[in-house]
């Protein structure tokens, strides 16, 4: 090969994408995609569809191409269990939207106690209050 038929890559040309690893993968009805152990969120409009994941395997947790139809349409994300709880899924649109009467916990202000605690320390009380009524009973008794 002579030196005037080598061809030089253009400035275009992304060479990370050139060495991205590939696995093909279908989107689950949560949204949801997992490689290698980890679970990324995807568009609701993929639901059921089959997808490819391009990763650079060197980066745990890195960014996650996900390309459909040969196009790449988005960027994966991590999924984040606890926001994901708080969507509704409307299964026959595709589309996602907040539940009714709830609020995500990045919109609760500091002040205000999770509902699980405040129903713990109404248990606590109660018990409580029990304990002390059968000791009284008790103490009468005898």
């Amino acid at each position: 090969m002579a030196s005037s038929e080598v061809r030089v890559p253009g400035p275009e040309l992304d060479l990370r994408e050139l060495f991205l690893f590939e696995e093909k993968r279908k989107v689950a009805k949560d949204r949801t995609v997992s490689l290698h152990g980890l679970v990324y969120e995807i568009d609701a409009l993929l639901v059921g569809e089959s997808v490819t994941l391009r990763f650079n395997p060197s980066q745990q947790k890195g960014s996650v191409d996900v390309c459909h139809k040969g196009k790449k349409v988005q960027t994966a994300k991590l999924l984040d269990a606890y926001q994901n709880c708080f969507v509704k899924r409307n299964h026959a649109t595709r589309l996602l939207e907040p539940m009714p009467n709830q609020i995500a916990p990045s919109e609760q202000s500091p002040s205000d106690p999770p509902a699980s605690t405040l129903l713990l320390l109404l248990l606590l009380l109660l018990l409580l209050l029990l304990s002390d009524l059968a000791n009284t009973n008790a103490s009468k008794e005898s």
